[in-house]
């Protein structure tokens, strides 16, 4: 929770790479998958990446989201 603001706000932060690693014949085999970050209000409200725009569902109201597609991805809304 980020205090001593106008407004206090909460932050959910990933960071995440999920490595397979396999010996090969030509050596070792690293595979990244892509995890992206969603927060669901109770109501049913989203915050996260919407694939059908490439961007992002701030749903619900004054969030915010960065860093879609990275290893590094946040999402804050204000604290209620």
């Amino acid at each position: 929770m980020i205090r001593g603001s106008a407004k206090s706000r909460t932050v959910v932060i990933m960071e995440n790479f999920i490595n397979i690693s396999s010996a090969t014949a030509r050596g070792t085999l690293d595979q990244r998958f892509p995890v992206d970050l969603h927060v669901f209000a109770s109501d049913g409200k989203h915050v996260g990446p919407d694939y059908s725009t490439n961007g992002y569902a701030l749903e619900i109201n004054d969030s915010r989201a960065g860093g879609y597609h990275t290893s590094y991805q946040w999402i804050s809304f204000p604290t209620m």
